[in-house]
C-alpha cells in the first residue's frame, strides 16, 4: 500500500511461505474492503489513500493547499512513497516547503522507508536549497572520522562531513576476537572495566544487527551479574521458540521435569490439556518415562502416535553425549513444530541455529542448561517501567531499535560479512548501501568510547566452522583512525 508494491511482489519476496496462499490472501483483501466500503469505515491506509486523492481533485485540491501555507516535515528520509506523493500534492512544485533529514539514516526499508524521497526533493520543489547540517554536538572527533569514512563512498548521497568542537576523546577500537564466546567475553569483561571506572552501566550499549545476535552474550553478562535490557528482539529465554526447544533439552536431562512435559505435549497433534494430564499422570508412575520409549501413553489414535514419536526422539536424543550434536537432533525434530505454530518460522528458525550454534562451547548439556538457568523469565521489556527498582543496566539493542538514542560507550559486535552487511541484503546494491547506513547509525550512537568487534571464527549450523571476515566496510576506514587488535586465546 504504502509503497506501491503489488500483493503477489510483496508476498513472494518477503513472505514466501504463504505463496501457494495468495489467491486467499487476495481474497481476505477483497472482502475487508468491501466491508468498509458497506459500513462507512476508514482504516489509517485509508486516511493516507483518500488524502492523496484529495489532493488530486479538480475542485478539492487548490482548497487544501490555500489552507497551508507553509508544510515542514522531520525524518524525511523516512518517509515512503505514498507519504511522499502527499506531501507534493499539499504543497505544489512551488511551495513552501522545508523537510529536514539525513540521507545517511534512512534504515527502514522494510517498513517502505524510500532514501529516493529525500535525494529527489532538490529537483520536485522549484528554487529549493539544501543546507548541510555538519556540526556533530554528541560524538568525539575520533568517532566521527570513522563515521565520515564509513559512508564517504556511498553513491548518490548529500556530500558532508561531520565535525565537533568537543575536546578529542579516544579512537574507536576494531577487535578481532577467536570465536563468538571470546567476543563475548571481551564485551562482558570491557563493561565491568568502565563500570568499575565510572561510566554508569546506564551509560553503555550493546547494539546488533538482528536480535538473535545477543544470545552468546546474554549468558556472559547474566554469568558476570551485569543487568541488561534488550529492545528489537526478546531475550534469549523469553522467546517462545527457544522455550520450546530447551524444555526438549531438559526432559533428555530430568524426565521428571513436569512443566517441560506439558509444554510440549500440548504442542502435539491430537494432545489437548486432558490428554496431557491423563498422560503426565501415568508418567509419574514411573521414574523414567523416557527410557521405554515403546510404551503406549494414550489411548486416543493420533495423540498416541505423536507421543510414541515424541519418546523416540527424547530416547535417542538422550544417548548422545556431544551437546550440540543432541541440540542439532533435538532442533530438527522441533522443525516440523516450528513450521506448524509460527508463521514466521523462518526468522525463529535462525534463533535455533543460534541455540545449537551456543552449544558447540559446552562439553556438558548439565552445563549449557546451568548456564541458561542464569536467564530467568521476566515480563515483556516493553512493561518494564523506568521506576521498577533497576537503576542501572546496560541496554543490548538492534541497531534499528537504537536509532535517535545515544550512550557514552557502545559496542557493535557481529560487524562480519554475513551479519553486518546480511547475506540477504547483498543481493542488490540498495540493500547493500541500506547495510552500510545501519553501520553508520550504529557508530554515530557513541559520544566517548566505541568498539567494533567481529569473530574471526563463525561456528555455522551442522557443525561448519567458517572463517570470519571482516565487513567489507570497514575496509573504507584508514587504519590510523581505528587501531586493531587481535585477542589470543585467552582474555
Amino acid at each position: 500500500m504504502n509503497t506501491g508494491t503489488p500483493l503477489t511482489t510483496v508476498i513472494a519476496e518477503h513472505y514466501s511461505q504463504f505463496i501457494d496462499e495468495t489467491e486467499k490472501i487476495s481474497e481476505v483483501i477483497r472482502e475487508y474492503n468491501s466491508y468498509k466500503h458497506s459500513n462507512g469505515l476508514f482504516d489509517y491506509d485509508d486516511l493516507l489513500l483518500y488524502l492523496l486523492a484529495m489532493t488530486k481533485h479538480e475542485e478539492v485540491g487548490h482548497v487544501l493547499r490555500d489552507q497551508y501555507q507553509f508544510v515542514m516535515v522531520d525524518e524525511y528520509q523516512d518517509t515512503n512513497r505514498l507519504q511522499h506523493n502527499i506531501i507534493m500534492g499539499l504543497s505544489g512544485k512551488a511551495g513552501n516547503v522545508m523537510v529536514v533529514g539525513d540521507d545517511a539514516q534512512s534504515i527502514y526499508s522494510f517498513r517502505g522507508a524510500d532514501v529516493r524521497n529525500i535525494h529527489g526533493v532538490p529537483d520536485a520543489f522549484e528554487n529549493c536549497t539544501v543546507i548541510r547540517l555538519e556540526q556533530n554536538y554528541r560524538s568525539s572527533q575520533p568517532i566521527l572520522d570513522v563515521c565520515n569514512s564509513i559512508i564517504r563512498d556511498a553513491p548518490n548521497m548529500f556530500e558532508k562531513e561531520l565535525f565537533s568542537d568537543k575536546p578529542d576523546g579516544e579512537q574507536p577500537m576494531l577487535v578481532s576476537t577467536t570465536n563468538e564466546r571470546q567476543q563475548s567475553l571481551f564485551v562482558t569483561q570491557q563493561i565491568l572495566e568502565l563500570r568499575e571506572n565510572g561510566t554508569p552501566l546506564t551509560e553503555i550499549a550493546v547494539l546488533f544487527r538482528s536480535g538473535f545476535l545477543s544470545f552468546d552474550l546474554e549468558i556472559e553478562l547474566n554469568k558476570a551479574n551485569i543487568p541488561f535490557r534488550k529492545f528489537g528482539g526478546m531475550r534469549f529465554a523469553e522467546a517462545a521458540h527457544v522455550k520450546d526447544l530447551l524444555a526438549l533439552v531438559r526432559l533428555t536431562e530430568n524426565p521428571r521435569d513436569v512443566i517441560s512435559w506439558y509444554r510440549v505435549l500440548l504442542q502435539l497433534p491430537g494432545v489437548g490439556q486432558k490428554t496431557a494430564q491423563t498422560v503426565l499422570s501415568s508418567m509419574q508412575e514411573v521414574s523414567d518415562p523416557i527410557s521405554t520409549p515403546e510404551r503406549s501413553w494414550s489411548s486416543t489414535g493420533k495423540g498416541a502416535s505423536g507421543i510414541a514419536t515424541l519418546m523416540s526422539i527424547l530416547f535417542k536424543a538422550r544417548s548422545i553425549d556431544n551437546t550440540q550434536e543432541r541440540l542439532m537432533t533435538l532442533a530438527d525434530a522441533y522443525k516440523p513444530t516450528l513450521e506448524k505454530i509460527y508463521d514466521d518460522h523462518p526468522k525463529r528458525w535462525k534463533d535455533i541455529e543460534t541455540v545449537v550454534g551456543i552449544g558447540s562451547r559446552y562439553t556438558s548439556i548439565d552445563a549449557f542448561l546451568a548456564d541458561i538457568a542464569l536467564d530467568p523469565p521476566t515480563n515483556s521489556l516493553d512493561e518494564i517501567e523506568d521506576d521498577d527498582g533497576e537503576e542501572e543496566f546496560v541496554t543490548l539493542s538492534t541497531i534499528h531499535s537504537a536509532k535517535g538514542l545515544e550512550w557514552h560507550s557502545v559496542f557493535l559486535i557481529w560487524v562480519n560479512e554475513g551479519r553486518l552487511p546480511s547475506a540477504r541484503s547483498t543481493e542488490s546494491e540498495e540493500g547493500l548501501e541500506e547495510e552500510r547506513r545501519l553501520l553508520y547509525v550504529a557508530c554515530t550512537r557513541a559520544k566517548e568510547r566505541l568498539f567494533l568487534t567481529y569473530p574471526a571464527v563463525m561456528l555455522e549450523w551442522q557443525n561448519s566452522d567458517v572463517l570470519g571476515q571482516p565487513s567489507r566496510f570497514l575496509l573504507d576506514i584508514p587504519a590510523a583512525q581505528i587501531p586493531k587488535f587481535y585477542l589470543s586465546e585467552e582474555v
